[in-house]
């Protein structure tokens, strides 16, 4: 995922928005659609109508085709969900606007900010539902996952790291919240 994002980046100038929109602005279809013709999924993006929503009666179907990039090897779950989210913020990597960030964006550094994570409850691939940065301010909402210990993230330079949150040592959410924000000018030790 995170070279695919930079595939990405290297074709367009910037990460893939949160979403593709419709004129109104209503978010259509998830950025994990956006990557799949560089995860080796063409013909599966070329399926799709990019100016209908997820769940319409054309793309609704594709959505149980879920790559196996989306899917946790730890985590067995129903076709067609995916743990794998963004943070959608103005301050994160996926502000919630039809236009992606770009590397200059980033003054925090990619190497200090997080672009995916595991999200605490399975999501449908294709449907542009994300985790708000807000929701961090309640630790039974967001992040997490099944692996024992903690949860993986993948960082804007596309390197992952295991962040560790359990219950006698649980994540600092303010540490979290500062590693998601990329202008935020704090200075982050990540708790890997």
């Amino acid at each position: 995922i995170g070279l695919a994002m930079h595939n990405y980046v290297a074709a367009f100038g910037c990460f893939p928005p949160a979403a593709t929109y419709d004129a109104d602005g209503k978010p259509l279809l998830s950025w994990r659609v956006l990557l799949l013709p560089y995860l080796n999924e063409s013909a599966l993006y070329g399926q799709y109508h990019l100016d209908e929503p997820w769940d319409s009666p054309h793309n609704k179907p594709l959505g149980d085709k879920s790559p196996a990039m989306f899917k946790c090897p730890s985590e067995v779950m129903p076709e067609g969900l995916t743990t794998y989210q963004v943070f959608i913020d103005p301050r994160s990597m996926f502000t919630g606007k039809p236009l992606g960030v770009s590397l200059s964006d980033v003054p925090d550094g990619t190497n200090n900010t997080v672009l995916v994570v595991e999200g605490a409850s399975p999501v449908p691939w294709s449907k542009p539902d994300d985790i708000p940065l807000k929701s961090l301010i309640d630790p039974a909402l967001g992040v997490g996952s099944k692996h024992p210990g903690g949860f993986d993230v993948l960082m804007a330079d596309g390197s992952v790291h295991f962040l560790k949150n359990s219950t006698n040592a649980p994540l600092d959410r303010k540490v979290l919240q500062r590693m998601v924000t990329r202008n935020g000018g704090e200075a982050v030790t990540a708790p890997r």
